[in-house]
């Protein structure tokens, strides 16, 4: 984590090495009179020609020459001698010595403010560099009121579109990015870099600058691909513009080589770090603050690679040029501390690492407050160090400061709408995966503190889940605890407007990363208007919202589930496993209603990721078309590992809620084996965890809340609609899917039909006493049709046809439920209802059946163990949902929803889980169906949401 701090002080020499635009360097009205002497000519001619070759030294000399001249002729308070004074100011910035810099800028506004006014141009000029300089002297707040008066100015004076509205948003997102506030920064420099597009040509050296800026702030919040395009496509304009010997250049250099860093590319970062380094000390000088940042994350690469006796004269001496030009209390000094602290570690010398790390939290916290993401990381720093001692006490002391500045911040982003957000709080998880473990340890240090520990724990980890199924979940609990017809219609619009929002902002990020001659400039104009639009809504949505429903933010928002809380919402006959898995270690909570125990598993989250994987491997059809053996000792073996230690406090239990993480998001935990397997398998012999415990899914401990305490709403009238057995003219096949299809809507047509899932409908709406009316089949399962009804007035939708994922057909992005093609496609109606159109259907249903194929499984290896269907149906309104994790025979499917809502119908106290595993049993069992027996023909579904009886 030390690199992303290191990377704060990389950014914020960004702007520091920035060369303004020529515009910005002689403003039209601050030019010197048409007939200036010919020697102030020359000599501004010859300070731009040396600034322009980096040759810094060389034009201070005829800049101080010009400014000498022009105060002997004009006097020292003439308007046309802030021009000078500012161009000397410029290059004093540029060299590092930013007091003198300061200095100049500041008498250069002063003439300006007296003389010409303080809304004229030149003085927005004089306010931007002031900000600028700013940044590195660390007075952030001062210098964003600087450029925001800049800003204003511009505006006011140039247009909202003027590249020298486009200076003053970039400097300003700067300044909001060094204070943290990432959200409010990304904006900003996404309009600066509009603007530029719009005016510059594709190799201008500004529009490198702030694609530089927007690659660090993609880096920071985790946004790795867009980052990585941002840098490289800036790499090259600052290459072809300014040659391969510039220091902006070495900036930009020097950026990518902390970010491949970053992501562990030691042997890609060494060689770009060198040469940034390389030319500034041969252009800026050995001493300037921007080589010390070079110096500083060549170190860090140096480190991560145990590289020490390399890495430590980089960083002492990258500490003494700060603690020379900044001064010994400047956040980028803090900076040098806690990377100097990092080393005194790995050599062995705790306590000169202790006092580095105080040294940098004194710093920062005295700068940015005890929330700041450089103050919570140094602090996490400093518990590692004590955990080193076994000083646990002082190690969980640290920790607990660091989590909750983390939650505090983590919260304000939560309340931005802004790309990345999720990112931003996935960064955070190696904080809370400390907390656990260090509760955990001193638990077993201090038995008697064990129960609170473990309890304080409980809460760390679910801070761990970023789960998207889970804040759809919460979207619409909160929309039906609203209540209110009126507002709930408010509240859905701004959730699905927030959603359309996210879809643009990304769209427009990934084309802003593209040179314009790849892009479609009409779709890219269109999407930013658009953009803009949904903007300006939510925020008038947000208003009323607040206006009218001010809980309402605390109850979309999931928030830790304290473990008392939880206990409270348990049946006598429940316990609920919540895991979380890290790169060192897999965590399990085991919570009944009187009692709870907390457990370290052995099995990081590579070894569990390596685990499923194999037994998967036999339990996807696609993966293992003839149905050979699933491994059911593997399956032992890891039920011993992952669930056992809790079978203890699971006696008496009936029915599990699992709230599953990493890899285990990806198996149905009912084919985990529970006693050890006989040589001679027969699948009907084995102790198949399902035959134990009723299981139902969550995506977080917090939606059990939600569900239980905020979806309770009003009942829908109609107990059940089913949709299926789409109009297709395929060859009849028995899996639903559509693997090795590869075209337009005319694939979709000659998909397999599936007449049997009209018989699985049909038998659905007998159990809960529906007539034929309520089925959709054939031609009347279009999608347009769908669409039209009124489906928040079923109980019960069932979807019976193909499911597919994304990428699954030609040009589909996003997974998606096959409906009968229509004669024309079109928006409305292509034959595909997609997970972004179900997020937009209205639903009051207490469960929805969708009988097609990997509805339950993530689209991509590693994603949310949720598919986008499933948290699309959630979204929609949905209180619990079954879905697949691999595609499901037709046969089996028919057999498994039909038994399910049989059992429920005959006892329908037992609740859902509970049928779906009678369901299980009962086609486990059944010798008339070959190879019933298999796993990969009972164990496909899954309850995720509320699935226990009475609720």
């Amino acid at each position: 984590m030390a690199g992303i701090r290191a990377w704060l002080a990389a950014a914020v020499t960004v702007a520091v090495l920035a060369t303004l635009p020529a515009w910005a360097q002689t403003p039209p009205a601050a030019k010197p009179p048409a007939q200036p002497p010919a020697r102030e000519v020359e000599l501004g001619r010859q300070a731009d020609a040396l600034q322009r070759d980096a040759r810094y030294a060389d034009a201070v000399v005829a800049a101080t020459e010009l400014l000498k001249l022009r105060e002997a002729r004009l006097g020292p308070d003439h308007p046309d001698v802030a021009w000078p004074v500012m161009r000397l100011g410029e290059l004093r910035r540029i060299q590092g010595r930013y007091a003198e810099a300061e200095s100049l800028f500041k008498r250069a506004l002063a003439i300006r403010e007296t003389k010409l006014g303080r809304d004229h141009p030149d003085v927005a000029h004089s306010l931007v560099l002031l900000a600028l300089v700013d940044i590195p002297l660390g007075r952030y707040a001062e210098g964003e009121v600087f450029a925001r008066r800049s800003l204003a100015i511009r505006e006011a004076k140039f247009g909202r579109d003027s590249p020298a509205v486009a200076s003053a948003s970039n400097v300003t997102g700067l300044l909001l990015r060094a204070q943290g506030r990432n959200a409010e920064a990304e904006p900003l420099f996404r309009r600066a870099l509009a603007i530029y597009e719009a005016h510059r040509g594709p190799d201008d050296v500004e529009l490198g600058h702030v694609l530089n800026n927007l690659g660090s702030h993609y880096a920071a919040v985790g946004r790795n691909a867009d980052a990585e395009a941002h840098y490289k496509r800036a790499v090259a304009i600052h290459e072809k513009a300014l040659g391969a010997d510039h220091p902006d250049l070495a900036n930009t250099l020097s950026n990518l080589g902390n970010f491949e860093v970053q992501r562990g590319r030691y042997k890609d970062a060494e060689p770009l770090l060198q040469r940034a380094l390389a030319i500034r000390e041969r252009t800026l000088g050995p001493e300037h603050p921007a080589v010390a940042t070079t110096l500083n994350v060549l170190a860090e690469c140096y480190r991560y690679q145990k590289r020490l006796a390399e890495a430590e004269p980089l960083q002492r001496r990258a500490l003494a040029i700060r603690e020379k030009v900044f001064g010994p209390d400047h956040p980028t000094v803090a900076d040098s501390f806690n990377n100097v602290a990092l080393l005194e570690r790995a050599l062995g010398r705790p306590e000169a690492a202790e006092a580095a790390y105080k040294r940098a939290i004194a710093i920062d916290e005295a700068a940015f407050g005890p929330d700041a993401f450089s103050v919570i990381n140094t602090r996490t720093n400093l518990a590692r160090l004590y955990a080193d001692a076994k000083r646990y006490d002082s190690a969980l002391e640290q920790s607990r400061l660091a989590t909750d500045g983390a939650v505090r911040y983590r919260q304000s982003e939560a309340a931005q709408r802004g790309a990345g957000v999720e990112s931003e709080r996935g960064r955070y998880r190696s904080f809370f995966f400390l907390h656990i473990w260090l509760a955990y340890k001193l638990g077993e240090e201090k038995p008697g503190q064990r129960t609170a520990l473990a309890a304080e724990a409980f809460e760390q980890a679910q801070l761990i889940y970023a789960s998207k199924a889970s804040q759809a979940i919460a979207g619409m609990a909160a929309r039906f605890a609203v209540g209110d017809d009126p507002l709930a219609a408010v509240v859905r619009e701004r959730q699905d407007l927030t959603e359309r929002w996210r879809r643009l902002d990304g769209a427009i990020v990934a084309a802003a990363s593209k040179p314009p001659a790849e892009r479609d400039q009409a779709a890219d104009k269109a999407a930013r208007a658009e953009h803009a639009s949904a903007g300006q809504r939510l925020a008038a949505l947000d208003a009323k919202i607040a206006q009218d429903f001010p809980g309402y933010a605390e109850l979309s928002s999931p928030r830790p589930v304290k473990l008392a809380d939880l206990q409270k919402m348990l049946g006598a006959d429940e316990a609920l496993l919540a895991y979380a898995s890290s790169t060192t270690t897999t965590w399990l909570w085991a919570v009944r209603r009187d009692r709870a125990a907390f457990y370290n598993i052995d099995m990081t989250s590579k070894a569990l990721r390596g685990e499923v994987a194999v037994l998967r491997g036999k339990l996807d059809p696609t993966r293992n078309p003839e149905l050979k053996a699933f491994d059911v000792k593997r399956a032992y073996a890891l039920h011993q590992s992952v669930l056992a230690p809790a079978a203890p406090l699971l006696d008496g239990v009936r029915h599990v809620f699992i709230v599953p993480d990493g890899a285990l998001q990806s198996l149905p935990i009912g084919v985990l084996v529970t006693a050890p397997p006989a040589d001679k398998i027969d699948y009907r012999k084995v102790a198949w965890l399902a035959r134990q415990y009723a299981v139902t899914t969550l995506p977080s401990v917090s939606s059990l809340r939600a569900l239980r305490q905020l979806a309770q709403g009003g009942h829908a009238p109609a107990p059940f609609l089913g949709i299926g057995d789409p109009a297709l003219g395929g060859k009849p096949g028995g899996a639903r899917g559509a693997a090795g299809a590869d075209g337009d809507d005319d694939v979709l047509r000659q998909l397999a039909p599936l007449p049997d899932t009209a018989d699985e409908l049909r038998a659905l709406a007998q159990s809960l006493g529906a007539g034929p009316d309520t089925l959709y089949l054939r031609e009347r399962a279009s999608e347009a049709t769908i669409k039209a009804l009124k489906l928040d007035q079923y109980r019960v939708l069932a979807f019976a046809t193909h499911g597919l994922v994304a990428g699954e057909i030609e040009g589909l992005a996003e997974p998606a439920l096959v409906l009968t093609p229509p004669g024309t496609t079109s928006a409305d109606d292509d034959g595909l209802l997609k997970a972004s159109e179900i997020a937009r259907l209205k639903l009051n249903a207490d469960w929805v059946i969708l009988s097609a194929c990997n509805t339950a499984s993530g689209e991509t290896p590693g994603a949310e163990g949720l598919s986008g269907l499933a948290k699309a149906f959630f979204y929609a309104g949905s209180r619990a949902l079954l879905v697949s994790h691999w595609p499901v025979a037709s046969q089996a499917a028919v057999r498994l929803t039909t038994g399910a809502l049989d059992a429920l119908k005959r006892e329908p106290e037992i609740g859902r889980a509970e049928a779906l595993r009678r369901a299980q049993i009962a086609l486990l069992e059944d010798k008339s169906i070959g190879r019933s027996g298999h796993p990969m023909m009972w164990a496909p579904f899954v309850i995720v949401g509320e699935g226990a009886p009475g609720h």
